[in-house]
């Protein structure tokens, strides 16, 4: 008990550190894995490799979300909290596919549970705000602050590229597109046996379930969700070569813009602050210096006197702080 509660429960622990670098490392696994999944010319070749990952990942999964049941002090608000749910979402829809149950073998229905399988990335982010309480990362926050970009950085790209992928992609998939097809062959069939001209079949164009807009074949680029992660990444970083049609492709691509200003901007806080703790002072070294250290430097520098460090003594250290801040600037 004392190895769980170590491994789940205790943040500066050698086990807690090992075991979220662990899955950590299988969740980015897992996400690429998911996302290669959508690509058929690769699942094809490789169907029982990129299964035996999934089984193998929603096994630690599981492990992790036990884990986490056992040691919680209120196991039922956990499970129905946002993380816990997301815990559950993380091994859910594998079992469901595995359980290859009647009412889960439609392939819409399957799609939904495969793009489910993406929540799984959002553990991602909780281990990296769990990791930030630790006393490891409240001694170099500049490091800390960078793993939690660079996940935020995937979890953006990944959320994106999935979402595009399933609203705007969804549009015209090789089923879509077969469906359609064939009711087109079936109409313009029963067309002909009451005509004595012969028309050929049109091809089936997909539109979009929200404006009715034709989606044309020059513009079908959210097939498979590596596809749209690669426009995703160009869309974070302000480049794109690729827009989308739709407006629920749209409405994505606005968001997915906007949250790529958020990253830059806090990317170049945290870029400043590193730049500026190593090759000129650092912002927040104040921070570290006793009460005493700032009042002797102040007389020092003949900013106060002897009588004074007694009146200043008694005053709380963030407004020594403060005054310190104040007499630097006049």
């Amino acid at each position: 008990m004392n190895f769980i509660s170590n491994t789940f429960r205790d943040k500066n622990s050698a086990e807690f550190k090992f075991w979220k670098l662990l899955i950590n490392f299988i969740i980015f696994v897992s996400c690429i894995e998911v996302a290669i999944e959508t690509d058929r010319s690769i699942t094809t070749r490789f169907e029982s490799q990129l299964k035996i990952l999934e089984y193998i990942a929603v096994g630690f999964f599981t492990l992790d979300y036990l884990g986490n049941i056992i040691i919680a002090r209120n196991r039922i608000k956990y499970i129905f909290s946002i993380w816990g749910l997301i815990d559950l979402l993380a091994i859910l829809p594998t079992f469901l596919q595995i359980a290859s149950l009647t009412g889960f073998q439609g392939v819409k229905l399957m799609r939904t549970l495969q793009v489910a399988k993406m929540m799984r990335i959002f553990k991602m982010l909780h281990l990296a705000i769990e990791t930030s309480k630790s006393q490891t990362a409240l001694t170099d926050p500049i490091k800390t602050n960078l793993k939690i970009y660079f996940t935020c950085f995937f979890l953006v790209i990944m959320t994106s590229s999935t979402l595009m992928y399933y609203v705007e992609g969804g549009c015209y998939t090789e089923d879509v597109l077969q469906e359609g097809q064939h009711k087109l062959d079936v109409l313009t069939n029963l067309q002909n046996t009451d005509s004595d001209v012969k028309t050929p079949s049109p091809v089936f164009m997909p539109r979009d379930p929200l404006t009715g807009n034709e989606i044309p074949e020059d513009k079908r680029f959210f097939t498979s969700i590596p596809q749209a992660a690669w426009w995703s990444f160009l869309a974070v970083t302000g480049n794109s070569e690729s827009f989308p049609v739709t407006l629920g492709g749209k409405i994505i691509a606005g968001v997915t813009y906007f949250l790529g200003l958020i990253l830059f901007g806090v990317l170049i806080n945290i870029v400043g602050k590193s730049i500026m703790k190593n090759f000129f002072i650092d912002p927040d070294a104040d921070k570290n210096i006793s009460k005493e250290e700032i009042i002797n430097l102040m007389i020092q520098l003949n900013w106060i006197s002897h009588q004074e460090k007694i009146v200043f003594l008694e005053l709380p250290q963030e407004e020594i702080n403060l005054r310190m801040r104040i007499l630097c600037q006049l």
